[in-house]
């Protein structure tokens, strides 16, 4: 089964659930063994947290290596 989609400004409707939001890359800072995404869609900005020790090696490369404004659809369990 797959995820709802939703924007960006909708996204507190989900607390808890995992849902998919579709936009592009705004901005990716980096702290050492965090990142900080931070994604656009029409509606609104949203920034993740990315803990290297949290996931595979290859998932932290690859969110590493995005680049500014590539369109990238997103699904995750939502947390404040």
């Amino acid at each position: 089964m797959s995820s709802p989609i939703t924007t960006i400004s909708d996204i507190g409707k989900h607390e808890g659930q995992t849902v998919t939001i579709r936009g592009w890359l705004y901005n990716l800072r980096e702290s050492g063994k965090l990142l900080f995404p931070q994604f656009r869609d029409g509606s609104g900005l949203i920034q993740g947290v990315v803990p290297k020790n949290a996931v595979a090696p290859e998932v932290f490369d690859a969110v590493k290596g995005l680049t500014q404004e590539s369109t990238q659809g997103l699904t995750q369990q939502l947390t404040q």
